[in-house]
């Protein structure tokens, strides 16, 4: 529970996937019904927690790596952290290692961006080349509860 506040806050973050084609190195066409919902998962907003979760994504043989991390900078607040560092690994095996992931997506949000209506949220996508022109988007969007 984060000091000052009532009750503990509580983010669902959300993993799916998305097929598309690229006929051109700029350009993406989504398919149609070709979205995939991987899993979900909450996490409670607390200074410095990490949460991560792996999930198989289905089709291939990668595994996803969705991750949350609530961060202080500098001007850290006694309240909630100034951050939410949200990351998506994908890879051949169950570990985030930038190393061996083929697709990688990263992105620091700030805190207030989760505001008091429930339609605030963040999102981070992964884009990785299956075969020929197929291309899979992996994202992970969390949403306060």
């Amino acid at each position: 529970m984060i000091s000052g506040v009532g009750r503990a806050e509580i983010h669902r973050c959300t993993v799916g996937a998305q097929k598309a084609t690229s006929n051109r190195p700029d350009e993406l066409a989504i398919r149609t019904n070709s979205g995939i919902d991987i899993g979900s998962f909450d996490v409670t907003v607390a200074k410095d927690a990490d949460v991560s979760k792996v999930y198989h994504l289905p089709g291939t043989r990668l595994f996803v790596i969705a991750s949350v991390t609530y961060e202080d900078h500098i001007l850290g607040s006694e309240q909630h952290p100034d951050f939410v560092n949200m990351r998506v690994f994908v890879s051949p095996n169950r570990r985030a290692d930038y190393l061996t992931a083929v697709a990688y997506a990263e992105t620091d949000v700030p805190f207030k961006a989760f505001g008091p209506d429930d339609f605030d949220s963040s999102a981070v996508t992964a884009v990785l080349r299956l075969r020929g022109r197929s291309v899979m988007m992996v994202s992970m969007s969390c949403i306060r509860r």
